[in-house]
């Protein structure tokens, strides 16, 4: 008797594996955090230079206006992380020329993905 006891005692719910249980519940929404982050950075990232270039692009129409025209800043260099971004020159606005440059992003955390277009402009003041 004492044996089937002891054999059943081992069958009853005991603590072992509770912490692989628990360590398996929590790691898809760690990982799903940690992408997340990691993607929001490398967004504003991408923000922070489509800005920049905008900037650049909106120095050099006012600077060197012969050669940053319109044609040539619609085809500005842009390394950014996104790969490519359209430019628009506009000129004659009240702060001087003014340049809007936006790019799509891919913003994803593994599960959902989604695309965002990111926007900037700058202007750069005549004379």
């Amino acid at each position: 008797m004492k044996r089937l006891i002891a054999r059943l005692s081992r069958l009853l719910p005991g603590e072992n594996g509770a912490s692989a249980v628990e360590f398996a519940l929590i790691v898809p929404a760690l990982v799903l955090v940690t992408f997340g982050v990691i993607n929001i950075s490398v967004m504003m990232y991408a923000e922070a230079t489509l800005q920049y270039a905008a900037a650049t692009a909106a120095r050099c129409a006012t600077v060197q206006p012969t050669k940053c025209t319109g044609t040539y800043i619609a085809a500005f260099p842009y390394k950014g992380p996104t790969g490519s971004a359209s430019f628009q020159l506009n000129s004659g606005q009240s702060c001087g020329n003014q340049v809007v440059a936006s790019a799509p992003y891919h913003f994803t955390t593994g599960l959902v993905g989604f695309t965002l277009t990111l926007h900037a402009t700058a202007c750069q003041p005549l004379g």
